[in-house]
Formats: structure tokens, C-alpha cells, sequence
């Protein structure tokens, strides 16, 4: 497996790319090539966009053994299938997906002061 760089982009339709499976406002994705210039930003923007909208990633923000799926809106963000087969964590998350109640989840919050947000 070799390192190939991926970029995303969520300022603009770019003609290339790929739409993030995980939600349309977090842009597209591309594979070895970045996006044009005027459509790139800097990781601190993206990870900032991406938590406004309540979007974890991966291991930077996702404890493994000790966070849940459903605890990170995976099953909102098609992260989480019901219908391929075996995978570890299958029956609790079905179990859970069935019973329809997931105790905590991360959502994006933000305040409004008489100074604004």
C-alpha cells in the first residue's frame, strides 16, 4: 500500500472528485491531485467545518473499544451497515439500531450571545 494523498474540498463544486459519502456539506473528496487553489483549504479549516457539523474522523476523534457507533452518528453518516455480513461490534449495533435508543451522541452546538454566535 503506498501513502496517496487525499484532499478535500467543501467550497465549491470542483469537476473532479468524489461527494463525501458521509454528508453533502462536508464537499468532496479528492484522490492523489488536489482540488483547484481557489476551492483548497487548510486542514484547521476543514477539521473546524467538520465539527460544526457534529462529523467525527476516525481515530482523532473516535476512542476505539470505547465509543459506540451510534455515539458518532455513523448510522446517519453511512458509516454503519445492516445488511453485509459478519464484522465485530455486529450485535450490539444491531441490537441497538432495533431498540432505537442511543443514550449519548456527539451534536453540534453553538451559542448565541447578545454578542453574537
Amino acid at each position: 500500500v503506498s501513502d496517496v494523498p487525499i484532499f478535500a474540498s467543501f467550497k465549491g463544486t470542483p469537476p473532479t472528485g468524489y461527494q463525501d459519502p458521509r454528508l453533502s456539506l462536508l464537499g468532496s473528496r479528492h484522490i492523489g491531485s488536489p482540488p483547484p487553489e481557489s476551492l483548497s483549504v487548510p486542514r484547521e479549516e476543514y477539521d473546524r467545518h467538520r465539527v460544526a457539523l457534529g462529523v467525527s474522523e476516525g481515530s482523532r476523534d473516535i476512542t476505539a473499544a470505547k465509543d459506540f457507533p451510534f455515539e458518532h452518528n455513523l448510522d446517519f453518516l453511512n458509516g454503519v451497515s445492516f445488511s453485509k455480513g459478519c464484522y465485530i461490534g455486529q450485535e450490539l449495533t444491531a441490537r441497538t439500531h432495533h431498540v432505537g435508543e442511543t443514550r449519548k451522541r456527539v451534536v453540534p452546538v453553538s451559542f448565541v450571545t447578545q454578542y453574537g454566535v
